[in-house]
């Protein structure tokens, strides 16, 4: 008999079971709900029939419950926990496939004994002492129950045993489909799923690599330590002479296109500095000259790869009223100056940020070295990818551009931003990261890469330094939530497998000048 419906299936530890309205409950907690006086809503003497375990399943019987991603964990298998089950492999795709999966009559019998008799321990109905209601009575009040339970459970741990037969590595969520069971005859069903691809290494130790070391001069001291100044500056503001390159004014404007507004055309209290180029075409040079209190009209044309559509080619008039000049004084760089930052004088001062500098030099460095290892390992190990991965890792990508933009106090909306646009720009980086993720994995397992409990700890204080917050928080957090804690656990084994690319590598020192 087929279900009636299709879905995906999401996938939940045994912990995180929840008795939904009207659902049957897992065995486990079943015991609240077993003192009754006029039976189960909704079940009828003798069980009911195989329709009723249809629509068990094609409602909720299986996939709020189901561990489909890690295995179950049901409290009241004690044996037999290996699912003894046919599975045909239909391939679908270079990373989909379809498991076709039949589960014998006698494993799904056994699993309802086992239902049945944990249930006899616990359960008190009227007439009979916990622990004494005869198997029969039971069947008459939770046939439909348990065996929507024991689906619940056989499926996903067939599903389990079925990739790890065939060596499938799973990165998306099934999709479980053509349920058919009927009482004392096999259980099949199908599951469509994207597996991870056959990585093929041909070669990731002895890459031939250049590390380039960037040396830090006086000049580099000085142009870091002007920036410095900038930040710190004051301003002050000016009500006779005209805005020049450089100063800082603030604006209100309007924009409209051949004498009409469009969307988001205005702004009032524009601040800006005149010549930092945040305006498009030559806006900002077209306030030069202006007083306070003056208004201009100014004509800009948009570039025609402008991401907001409406504007792209168009020529836009905009009316501009300066409300204020503000003219930036920069500080003296003395000593008093470093005193005001917590250093004893100018010379200490100096010597931090060189140190800082060749910090960021070496970190830089670092990072393109692996960046160049894994583009050759990439470019070198070609295979197909998975979209389900692809798709999580741009999600990923977005909502952090986003977060930024928002954080910068920028509107992505208000910027003509379309997340379909973010998708595609944000697509070969994503398609990279996974290749980098896949590489890795494959490394970590042929090295026999293992994590202690040590390395865990230390990663966990150095996310608790950076981010400001007490380490036993984290700890407690990370033993809470134990699927991040695998992520943790699988970030340190991928970080030590790309150290060993590196610690293999051939690699020649290369020194350049810091660019301007």
């Amino acid at each position: 008999m087929r279900g009636r419906t299709t879905r995906s299936w999401v996938p939940a530890s045994s912990a995180d079971r929840q008795i939904l309205p009207g659902a049957p409950a897992p065995i486990a907690q079943l015991e609240e709900h077993l003192t009754l006086n006029q039976g189960v809503p909704g079940s009828s003497p003798g069980g009911g029939t195989t329709a009723d375990v249809a629509e068990l399943v094609d409602a909720y019987g299986l996939g709020p419950y189901a561990f489909w991603l890690g295995g179950s964990s049901p409290s009241v298998r004690t044996k037999n926990v290996r699912i003894t089950m046919k599975a045909q492999v239909e391939r679908l795709g270079e990373c989909k496939i379809a498991l076709k999966i039949e589960v014998p009559a006698d494993r799904i019998i056994e699993e309802l004994d086992n239902l049945y008799q944990d249930l006899q321990k616990k359960a008190k109905l009227p007439g009979f002492r916990r622990g004494k209601v005869p198997l029969d009575v039971l069947k008459t009040y939770f046939a439909r129950s348990l065996k929507a339970d024991a689906l619940d459970r056989l499926i996903p741990d067939a599903y389990q045993e079925a990739l790890k037969e065939n060596d499938f590595v799973p990165c998306s969520q099934p999709k479980i489909e053509e349920v058919k069971y009927e009482e004392n005859k096999p259980l099949s069903f199908k599951a469509t799923v994207e597996i991870k691809p056959e990585i093929r290494l041909k070669r990731y130790k002895g890459i031939r690599a250049k590390r380039v070391v960037k040396i830090v001069r006086e000049e580099d001291v000085g142009r870091a330590l002007e920036r410095l100044a900038s930040k710190h500056a004051e301003f002050t503001s000016i009500e006779n002479r005209p805005a020049k390159k450089g100063d800082w004014v603030i604006i209100d404007f309007v924009g409209n296109i051949e004498g009409k507004p469009f969307k988001d055309n205005e702004a009032k209290n524009f601040s800006l500095e005149i010549g930092s180029k945040t305006l498009i075409g030559d806006f900002e040079n077209q306030l030069i000259g202006l007083k306070r209190g003056e208004e201009k009209e100014i004509k800009v044309r948009f570039p025609k790869g402008y991401h907001n559509k409406e504007l792209a080619g168009k020529e836009v008039l905009f009316k501009v009223n300066l409300k204020e000049i503000k003219e930036k004084k920069l500080p003296e760089l003395n000593d008093e100056f470093a005193k005001d930052l917590k250093f004893n004088n100018l010379e200490e001062l100096k010597k931090r940020i060189k140190e800082d500098l060749e910090k960021y030099e070496t970190e830089h460095s670092e990072r393109l070295l692996r960046n160049n290892l894994m583009d050759w390992l990439i470019k070198k190990t070609p295979f197909p990818l998975p979209g389900a991965m692809v798709e999580r890792e741009l999600e990923v990508m977005i909502e952090d551009a986003l977060t930024r933009m928002r954080y910068s106090g920028l509107d992505p909306k208000r910027m003509g931003i379309e997340e379909a646009k973010l998708k595609e720009e944000y697509r070969p980086s994503a398609e990279r990261k996974v290749k980098n993720t896949l590489i890795l994995e494959e490394i970590a397992k042929q090295e026999n890469i293992e994590i202690n409990e040590q390395e865990i700890e230390k990663r966990i204080e150095e996310m608790a330094l950076s981010t400001n917050q007490k380490k036993e928080d984290l700890r407690d957090f990370f033993d809470r939530e134990r699927s991040h804690l695998a992520g943790l656990r699988e970030e340190i084994r991928l970080k030590k497998a790309l150290e060993l690319i590196v610690k293999e590598a051939r690699i020649k020192e290369v020194t350049q000048r810091r660019r301007k």
